[in-house]
This record gives structure tokens, C-alpha cells and sequence, in this order.
């Protein structure tokens, strides 16, 4: 048989479509009834979800499809197989294609609903999407598909007569006989259950998502190019720490405090020189004990009153020690300068020493602390 209008292109076009329809559901299934899937909420509406599809392209095969393919004889002859099959198929196969279309149509919502609750209420996703409550759910959305398309039962009869045969005949959908359930039902009902509701409510909660997932990606955002500001700026501050520690350390004369981290060599090295700083300090302090102590025997002893009635037989001796006396003050206060030379050079080149955490030691029993 050839094709002879475009029903039969029509048909052709749905086909394809059918068939990979319901391979592909076919296969959602065999996932969602695997012993993993079977507990959660979501796969369960998407399993309910998959069966209302195949039993949608199931009845829309015979309508769509199977009725205008190539396949039949006598095409024009009113008592052809054809359009028996096309008279039935209408009043038996569309009510029930529009009942699994609503059930899907409304389990697609509450699938929506739920990753709106998951994504904006996520503390209630516990609470309310429950297994049980899907069940329910589903429950209701069934029954209520039922009782919405119940009168589309009602649309069609089976027409016949001798001349014409079996035809899709109208019933109530006629519009000049019932015009009341054409502009309630078809029109008002109808339009707004299975068109205007589903999609306001799907589009406000997929707005809703998206405004959500759009917040939580700006406030990523900022976090984490707080989180970089805070890692250059802590970076940057351990850099100058370290920069000006090392600058301290190479130009100036300051010693390290103690509880500083240093190894085990740096500390021996530093108490074998504060050791040795602390010997020549006592040294140099006993040095210049003994020279002030001599210096101040010599100005006593100058100052020192004779004794009244001292002896005559001492007067060779006084005047003796009398004469000598100038000169040994002279030497002795050359000496008193070259030791006090010698301490200051001594103390000097002490200053100059690394003293570990003693810092400036006191150079003698003059020298500044």
C-alpha cells in the first residue's frame, strides 16, 4: 500500500519516536528496581514516573501510529478493518492515554517539588520526602488523574450505519449539542489542570532552584577569594617577619633572647664564649682591684699627719724616704695609667664580642653595663 496523506507521513515520523520511547523507559526501570535504588524516594518517582511514560506511548501507538501505517487493505472501503480499528482505538485508547499523560504530567511537579525542598529547605527534606510519603503521593496522583479524564470516556462513540460503517463518532465533546461541558470541562477544567498549573508551579520552583543555586555559587565566590586574600596577606606578613628577623639579625649589635630556637652547636658556641667573656671580666676587675688599691695606699699615705715626738733616730730615714718619694709616685702613676689603658682596650674588645644572652658585660668594676 502507498501512502496517500499526511496521516500516513505522520504515522511514519511517530513510530521512531514510540519505539525508542519506550526502549529507553524500558531500560529507567531495570535501574530503578536494582535492590540499591529500590528504597529511595526519588527513584521511586521516577520509577512511577517511567511507567506512566510506556503506558502514554503504549496507547498513543494504536491512535498515532498503528492506525495510519501501510498496512491495511481496502483503505477506502467503509467496512475495512481500518476503520474498526480506528473507531475503537479512539474510544477505548484515548481516555486512558490522557489519564497516564495527567499522572505523569503531575509526578514530573512533585519531582521538581522535592529537589526545590532538597535545595531551599534542606533541613525539612527528612520530614517530608519521605518513601511513605512518595507512596502517597503517587497514590493520589493516580486516583485524581482517574477522576480528571473520567469524563473523556464520554467524548467518543462507536458511529455506524450501512452506508458508512464504524466511524469515531462524537459524543459529548460535541459542541452544538453540549456546549456547557465544551467550555466547562474541554476548555476552563481541562486547560487549567493539565496546562496552566503544572507549568506555573514547575517554572516558580525551578526559578526558586536556580536563584538558590545562584546565591550559594556568589557566596563560593566570596569565600573563597576571601580565603586567598587572607592566605597572600597572612603569606605576605610571614614574609616581612622574616625578612626584617633576618635583617635584624645580620645588622644589629643586639644579642639573641633566650628561648629563641637554635641548635645545639649555636648554644655550646654561645656558653663557651660567655664563659670565656666572664673570665676575662674577672680577670680585668682583679687587675684593677689591685691597682686602685695600691693608688689609694699611696694618697693615704701622703696625706697620713706625723706623729708628734717621733724619735730622733728615725730622721736619716724620713728624710731619705722623702727624697725618694716623688719618684715612686711618678712610677707608680705610670703604671696606674698603662693598666687603666690596658683595661679600656680590654673592655673594648670585649664590647665587640658576641655575648649571647648576657648582652653588654660589665668591662672591670668601671665599665658602662
Amino acid at each position: 500500500m502507498q501512502l496517500t496523506g499526511w496521516p500516513e507521513y505522520v504515522s511514519m515520523i511517530y513510530l521512531p519516536i514510540i519505539l525508542v520511547g519506550l526502549i529507553g523507559n524500558g531500560l529507567s526501570l531495570y535501574v530503578y528496581t536494582t535492590p540499591n535504588m529500590r528504597k529511595s524516594t526519588v527513584a521511586f518517582l521516577l520509577y512511577s514516573l517511567s511507567i506512566c511514560d510506556i503506558f502514554v506511548l503504549l496507547f498513543a501507538l494504536p491512535i498515532y501510529s498503528i492506525a495510519y501505517l501501510p498496512i491495511w487493505d481496502n483503505v477506502y472501503d467503509p467496512w475495512s478493518k481500518r476503520r474498526m480499528f480506528i473507531a475503537f482505538s479512539t474510544k477505548f485508547f484515548y481516555p486512558l492515554c490522557m489519564t497516564a499523560k495527567t499522572a505523569s504530567l503531575y509526578i514530573m511537579v512533585v519531582i521538581t517539588v522535592e529537589r526545590w525542598i532538597a535545595v531551599c529547605r534542606p533541613l525539612q527534606v527528612h520530614i517530608w520526602c519521605t518513601f511513605k510519603n512518595s507512596v502517597r503521593i503517587v497514590t493520589a496522583i493516580i486516583t485524581f488523574s482517574i477522576i480528571l479524564n473520567s469524563p473523556k470516556f464520554f467524548e467518543y462513540q462507536i458511529g455506524y450505519s450501512d452506508l458508512v460503517g464504524y466511524w469515531p463518532k462524537r459524543g459529548i465533546l460535541d459542541a452544538d449539542e453540549h456546549w456547557w461541558y465544551y467550555i466547562t470541562y474541554f476548555i476552563g477544567i481541562s486547560v487549567v489542570f493539565d496546562y496552566l498549573l503544572p507549568f506555573i508551579i514547575m517554572f516558580v520552583a525551578n526559578m526558586k532552584v536556580i536563584n538558590e543555586l545562584r546565591k550559594s555559587r556568589k557566596e563560593r565566590a566570596l569565600l573563597t577569594t576571601s580565603s586567598t586574600h587572607l592566605d597572600r596577606s597572612n603569606r605576605q606578613k610571614s614574609e616581612d617577619l622574616t625578612g626584617k628577623e633576618r635583617f635584624a639579625k645580620e645588622n644589629s649589635w643586639t644579642p639573641k633572647i633566650r628561648g629563641t630556637q637554635s641548635s645545639r652547636g649555636k648554644k655550646k658556641k654561645r656558653d663557651s664564649r660567655s664563659q670565656k667573656i666572664r673570665i676575662k671580666g674577672q680577670h680585668v676587675g682583679i687587675r684593677y682591684g689591685k691597682i686602685s688599691s695600691k693608688f689609694s695606699s699611696i694618697r693615704s699615705k701622703r696625706k697620713m699627719p706625723k706623729k708628734k715626738g717621733a724619735k730622733r733616730k728615725k730622721g736619716a730615714k724620713e728624710k731619705k724616704n722623702n727624697e725618694e718619694s716623688p719618684r715612686s709616685i711618678v712610677n707608680m702613676q705610670e703604671k696606674v695609667s698603662r693598666t687603666s689603658r690596658r683595661s679600656t682596650l680590654d673592655s673594648l674588645e670585649l664590647a665587640e664580642i658576641d655575648t649571647g644572652f648576657f648582652g653588654t658585660i660589665d668591662t672591670g668594676f668601671f665599665g658602662t653595663r
